[in-house]
């Protein structure tokens, strides 16, 4: 491994020596050593250490198309080995070099980048600032592909921010423009991103038609293509959406044949907690204790040998619903006041008011005592 790191700084280091190496030849070289970065087994320190080199040489290079296309290789290798500040400023370099050549093509796909970036490191608003920028340069270029892609990217953000109504124009806009398109992987994602949206903005009925539309392209995949994990958690969404419309036999059915994927270790874990718990409620809610109990605690074993925070929340959350029903309120609350704690640990607010509000109702006293911590 040492010997390979040496002689990719050999490599380097004869770039910079030869500076009258034609442009062609040296931008060839430094292309094939982006890709024995990724492709070596070097530490990851080692590998940034190495990008770094390569573009200090790319910024004496000349302004051309050929010269971005590589500077945007460079990017991806950034971002692939999680080098975020040099993707950074590889991707403003390439947008500053854009500008100057007006290269539009160029100027959106900086954008784009810019946006992934701001998106990876949760700063929403500038995320949502480059995407637009980049919607604008993809409108002129009449490139529908990566404009519906920036539309789909800024509605998710609308949507973590809670703005759903403005979500759902945004979607649909993506929507419009991925459709003439066959690209599978890219629709699924649209749908999806239009049925969460539709969810929140009490749609119901619509968002299963959506997640439908998800669960029908993936049965036209190959069977190599045909993924597992995404059709639990499609049949984990229209079960969801099926209780919330209180249709619960649909809502077992579709929990029921998410259960029939689970079919591997890597997936008897939290999709299979999940789908338990969320079973249970239906089974609650249709008086068949016994059965939801099993399901509560059999997700509960998984949750807390995989020590998923969240998931126990839920569990205990879901246990308070099953003392209820079984009109032990006492144990109810119990199990609430053990998800609030767990909530506040671990700083769950969302969860915290989710159990708050429980005991709020039936534990009114300890409910006033505890509320002024989550103000």
């Amino acid at each position: 491994m040492q010997y390979r790191f040496c002689f990719i700084l050999f490599a380097i280091l004869f770039l910079i020596s030869c500076s009258d190496q034609p442009l062609h030849e040296r931008h060839s070289t430094i292309s094939r050593l982006l890709e024995t970065i990724e492709e070596d087994s070097l530490s990851e320190r080692k590998q940034q250490y190495i990008l770094d080199s390569l573009f200090n040489q790319l910024t004496s290079n000349s302004n051309n198309h050929q010269h971005r296309e590589l500077l945007f290789d460079a990017a991806n290798t950034a971002y692939n080995i999680k080098h975020l500040d040099l993707y950074l400023r590889i991707s403003q370099n390439i947008l500053e070099l854009a500008k100057k050549d007006k290269d539009t093509a160029h100027i959106a796909k900086s954008y784009y980048y810019l946006g992934d970036y701001y998106e990876d490191i949760v700063k929403l608003d500038s995320a949502y600032a480059s995407y637009s920028y980049a919607v604008k340069f993809y409108q002129a270029q009449k490139d529908t592909l990566h404009l519906g892609i920036m539309q789909k990217a800024m509605a998710v953000i609308l949507f973590e921010e809670g703005l759903f109504n403005q979500a759902e124009v945004e979607a649909f806009n993506a929507l419009k423009n991925l459709n003439h398109y066959n690209d599978k992987k890219l629709l699924m994602e649209a749908y999806s991103t239009v049925a969460s949206i539709l969810d929140q903005n009490s749609q119901k009925e619509e968002a299963i038609l959506y997640n439908q539309k998800v669960l029908d392209l993936i049965n036209t995949m190959s069977n190599k293509e045909n993924m597992s994990h995404s059709k639990v958690g499609i049949y984990n969404n229209i079960g969801y959406l099926h209780n919330s419309l209180r249709e619960y036999d649909k809502a077992e059915k579709a929990f029921l044949e998410g259960l029939t994927f689970i079919d591997d270790k890597s997936m008897k874990g939290n999709y299979h907690a999940i789908l338990l718990n969320n079973l249970a409620f239906t089974y609650i809610k249709t008086d068949q204790l016994n059965k939801a109990e099993h399901l509560i605690f059999e997700a509960f074993k998984i949750r807390d040998s995989l020590q998923i925070p969240q998931g126990l929340i839920s569990s205990y959350g879901r246990l308070g619903e099953l003392y209820l029903a079984k009109k032990d309120t006492l144990k109810a609350v119990e199990y609430w006041k053990k998800g609030f704690k767990t909530s506040e640990h671990f700083k769950a607010r969302n969860t915290a008011l989710t159990n708050l509000r429980y005991l709020s109702l039936y534990d009114q006293k300890n409910a006033k005592r505890i509320r002024p911590t989550l103000l």
